[in-house]
């Protein structure tokens, strides 16, 4: 019974986490990636041989889920033979309006009292771009 509760945590744990998905060129394994955030700091030319896309919807705990895409980038970048893998950030900004209301409703004796939030924002979505680069 220990080893079937075993398996069940093991096997929910392995569902939750985040998938990363490879599209680009493939050379031979390599031992060391770097990993850059600034293009400016790429000191060397380079090619851009592949992309990283991430599924991370659903992915439980969201705590560290950085730290662990980026571990899962790295080990795609090795096995794929990537030099290095640059993330770049990009926030993409859509024409319109988020609006979100929050309304709570409490009986006290002799009255009723409704309360509401309303927040309202633009609507942006940030993802991070991976690019996997191989140095001339």
């Amino acid at each position: 019974m220990k080893k079937l509760y075993a398996i069940l945590a093991a096997t929910s744990l392995y569902a939750c986490s985040p998938d990363v998905s490879y599209v680009g060129q493939r050379y031979a394994p390599v031992s060391d990636v770097k990993v850059f955030v600034d293009e400016k700091a790429i000191d060397r030319p380079y090619t851009v041989i592949g992309r990283g896309y991430a599924q991370t919807a659903g992915t439980w705990p969201a705590t560290r889920l950085q730290e662990r895409l980026m571990a899962k980038y790295v080990a795609k970048a090795k096995q794929n033979g990537a030099d290095a893998v640059l993330f770049r950030d990009m926030i993409w900004l859509y024409n319109g309006t988020s609006i979100y209301t929050n309304s709570r409703t409490d009986s006290l004796p002799r009255a009723v009292i409704t309360t509401s939030n309303t927040q309202i924002g633009p609507i942006n979505n940030r993802e991070t771009e991976v690019l996997f680069l191989k140095f001339k």
